[in-house]
């Protein structure tokens, strides 16, 4: 629990982040050398049944079953570490933008405090809470302050399956930030990053390189398959792979009608949040940008670039990763999945 800061940065020259998603398990090893980082190893784990460590049904998974299942991962990909930087689910958290009056230094964090807890609807102590200020939006008069808070139910289970591995966890970070800075480098420009995962899927603004706001909508890739499903009365295992092979550019048709309800759900998800970011005095989205498995789905970027009139694309988790060439093949197929876990390994600076 202590020393959970879902803002502050680490430093060291092999870094290692663990994703424990709803339905996955991905880990990403990273060395780094001199001003280059490069892909040292990494490993992911898929469990239709699901085995996330907070929020949800997965919730009650036990302990010692995901205990079991990261130690195998660490093992098979040969990973030996003490030390490692774990996600934390967003549906897991409460994490709001709150206007405060400018005050001082000294006053800011109690200020702060005492205005979150009217969004966070279990006590203050029983949260692990940090904050920070976005600059670009406050003004001499008024603060706009980011502000997280996780159970501490939720942080307790991270640290009771590092304990079981003998891991020491550097720090917990909830997954927007992570994906955040694996596919969105400094820049002017006002992205959103949409991570579509399994079962949730998160959706964070980034302006200037930094998460300003973030949202988790209920829906995921086994969303999309589930209307497949049942719309077109075929197996699970058959409606899996036509989203994966043909997703909405299926030869008959059907697929597409089938897929657009769910997505315009996202959309409309997205369209809110990027009006309330305008209310709070930022700019405008210039583009957006895709993750998570869920995110390759054939013609996802091409019907949501239609339907907005912003310009979609897939991200590359690996802009800033330099990756072996044996690997290729095998990342091509893997690689937005391992956005999360990336993200955290490259929280690494000087």
């Amino acid at each position: 629990m202590s020393g959970m800061k879902l803002f502050s940065k680490t430093k060291s020259e092999r870094t290692v982040g663990i994703d424990v998603g709803t339905s996955a398990i991905k880990v990403a090893e990273l060395e780094w050398k001199g001003d280059s980082v490069f892909l040292s190893n990494y490993a992911q784990f898929s469990a239709k049944s699901g085995i996330s460590a907070g929020g949800g049904s997965p919730f009650g998974t036990l302990d010692s079953q995901i205990a079991t299942i990261l130690k195998d991962v660490l093992k098979t990909a040969n990973i030996n570490t003490n030390k490692a930087a774990v996600s934390v689910p967003v549906f897991s958290s409460f994490s709001t933008l709150i206007e405060i009056p400018a005050i001082g230094e000294d006053e800011l964090d109690k200020a702060i405090r005492y205005e979150a807890r009217k969004f966070i609807p279990i006590p203050m102590g029983e949260v692990q809470f940090d904050w920070a200020k976005i600059d670009h939006l406050s003004s001499d008069k008024t603060f706009k302050i980011l502000t997280a808070a996780v159970p501490h139910e939720i942080v307790n289970k991270y640290y009771r399956i590092a304990k079981m591995l003998n891991i020491e966890i550097t720090f917990l970070e909830l997954e927007t930030f992570s994906a955040a800075r694996s596919l969105v480098s400094t820049t002017p420009e006002v992205i959103l990053v949409l991570d579509i995962g399994g079962r949730t899927t998160n959706a964070g603004i980034i302006d200037g390189g930094m998460v300003v706001m973030h949202h988790n909508i209920d829906l995921g890739g086994t969303a999309f398959t589930r209307v497949l499903s049942r719309g077109m009365s075929i197996a699970t295992e058959r409606a899996e792979d036509i989203k994966r092979t043909e997703g909405f550019n299926a030869s008959n048709g059907q697929a597409s009608e089938l897929f657009q309800p769910t997505v315009d759900k996202v959309i409309l998800e997205m369209e809110q949040m990027m009006d309330d970011y305008m209310r709070e005095g930022g700019k405008k989205i210039t583009k957006i940008i895709l993750s998570g498995g869920g995110g390759k789905l054939i013609g996802l970027p091409e019907y949501m670039q239609k339907t907005l009139n912003i310009p979609v694309e897939l991200g590359n988790p690996f802009q800033l990763v330099k990756t072996p060439s044996k690997l290729g093949d095998v990342l091509k197929k893997n690689y937005l999945e391992l956005t999360t876990a990336i993200g955290l390994a490259l929280r690494n600076e000087e």
